[in-house]
C-alpha cells in the first residue's frame, strides 16, 4: 500500500527565493525526508516542478503548482486509486 504526499525543497537558483515542488508516492506509516528515489520511504516520483519563483502572492509559480500538486494528492488518496494500480500521468 502506498500514498500520495507534496514534498517542497529549497532550490538554488539566482537572486530572489525559488522551490521546487514534487508528487512523491510513499510507503504507508513512512514520511520521506527529501525528494529522491532513494530514499527508504519513496516508491517513486510522480511528478516534479522547479525551480520555481516564490512571489508575495497566490498568483506566484510555486504558490500556482503547491495547489494543483495537493489537489492531485487530495483526489488520489480519497479515491483509492493508488490500491489498484491505476496510475494516471500528470499533465
Amino acid at each position: 500500500m502506498s500514498h500520495y504526499l507534496v514534498l517542497t525543497s529549497q532550490a538554488k537558483h539566482g537572486r530572489g527565493e525559488y522551490r521546487n515542488v514534487a508528487i512523491i508516492e510513499a510507503r504507508d506509516g513512512m514520511w520521506p525526508k527529501r525528494i529522491d528515489v532513494r530514499d527508504p520511504a519513496v516508491l517513486r516520483i510522480v511528478q516534479r516542478w522547479g525551480p520555481l519563483h516564490v512571489g508575495l502572492s497566490a498568483r506566484s509559480a510555486y504558490h500556482r503548482q503547491l495547489v494543483k500538486a495537493q489537489a492531485y494528492c487530495n483526489n488520489r488518496n480519497a479515491n483509492g486509486a493508488y490500491e489498484n494500480g491505476v496510475r494516471n500521468d500528470i499533465s
